[in-house]
């Protein structure tokens, strides 16, 4: 995709990445449980194969934290892009009826930003 393809295709979908990131946040998982790490890892399972993709998702067990995973997508020869993150949200189970982990807000010039 050239750059302004790759521009207006996340712009159409703004909204929908803003409910996802939103869903994924919400699900409580605090760093040492494995039982709800695995609830994100299954919500990126689910979504990956929702997202009409040609993805392959690779499952590999880390004992004591849950699962690691590989997704890898648009296979080819080309460049490879290396995305690395975790599924533990830190803080302890309940804290989301305290805090709300994401939420939109917006700054002094009206632009919207999800934190």
């Amino acid at each position: 995709m050239d750059p302004t393809t790759t521009l207006t295709h996340f712009r159409e979908r703004r909204d929908e990445m803003i409910d996802k990131i939103i869903q994924i946040v919400d699900i409580e998982s605090p760093s040492g449980d494995v039982g709800q790490n695995l609830k994100v890892v299954e919500w990126i399972v689910k979504y990956a194969a929702e997202s009409g993709l040609n993805v392959e998702v690779e499952r590999v067990t880390a004992d004591g934290f849950g699962e690691h995973l590989i997704i890898r997508a648009f296979p080819g020869n080309g460049k490879h892009i290396l995305l690395l993150g975790h599924t533990d949200t830190v803080h302890p189970i309940g804290s989301i009826a305290k805090i709300r982990p994401a939420s939109m807000m917006a700054n002094s010039t009206d632009a919207e930003y999800l934190i």
